[in-house]
């Protein structure tokens, strides 16, 4: 039989945790950093997509991961009230 999983619920702190500052959920350690880096052309961009998307090489899976989303626009950051 299968064995049952039980998953956790994705609580605020942790979810800023790993997005935002890199810490596991499961293990509370940062995740290794990227094993290389690279820029791939995209050459069939449209009007408003990048042409070029940063990727980087996961120390894991050994698969390239965007860095970044095709949309050639600049972040809507609010400012951080004191």
């Amino acid at each position: 039989s299968p064995r049952s999983i039980h998953w956790a619920p994705l609580t605020r702190a942790s979810y800023h945790m790993q997005y935002y500052h890199g810490i596991s959920a499961a293990t509370q350690r940062p995740y290794a950093p990227p094993r290389a880096f690279r820029v791939t052309q995209r050459p069939n961009a449209a009007k408003h997509e990048r042409t070029a998307i940063r990727e980087a090489l996961c120390h894991k899976c050994a698969r390239w991961v965007p860095l970044e989303g095709i949309k050639d626009v600049q972040p809507k950051v609010r400012p951080r009230v004191s």
